[in-house]
């Protein structure tokens, strides 16, 4: 098994504010929570939109699997989706197999959302695992 990982560079956006700001991952709750300083606390649950682009990984065999893994966030995870395809969500650590929605340019969108008090964060690793179809 080969892992790639997808540190950075990500976008951030809290949806409902016009600022995007580039973070890494695994990002930190501090840094979630400076997203938009000028933003009054909500009384309803907060949205942040995680975007990561990498491209198609070489040397690709037809027996072979493209993983997305991600080993933890904080909040629900709403929406995972890889090109606009929307994965099966599960609770962290998630894995599941995007070599069918692989591209040359890829888009990577990871959609949380949890109470204004615990801004939701992808605060744990995010990489592609490339795996022999056979093990």
């Amino acid at each position: 098994m080969h892992r790639i990982r997808l540190r950075g560079p990500w976008t951030k956006t809290l949806c409902g504010s016009l600022e995007t700001r580039r973070t890494s991952v695994p990002d930190s709750v501090v840094n979630a929570g400076e997203l938009d300083g000028s933003a009054q606390p909500s009384t309803s649950e907060d949205v942040v939109v995680y975007e990561r682009r990498f491209n198609r990984p070489s040397g690709l065999e037809t027996k072979t699997l493209v993983l997305l893994s991600i080993e933890k966030w904080i909040g629900k995870a709403m929406e995972i989706s890889v090109n606009g395809h929307q994965l099966l969500i599960a609770r962290p650590p998630f894995e599941a197999d995007i070599t069918k929605y692989l591209e040359l340019h890829n888009s990577l969108r990871v959609h949380l959302t949890g109470p204004p008090a615990a801004l939701p964060c992808l605060d744990g690793e995010v990489a592609l695992l490339i795996r022999d179809a056979n093990d």
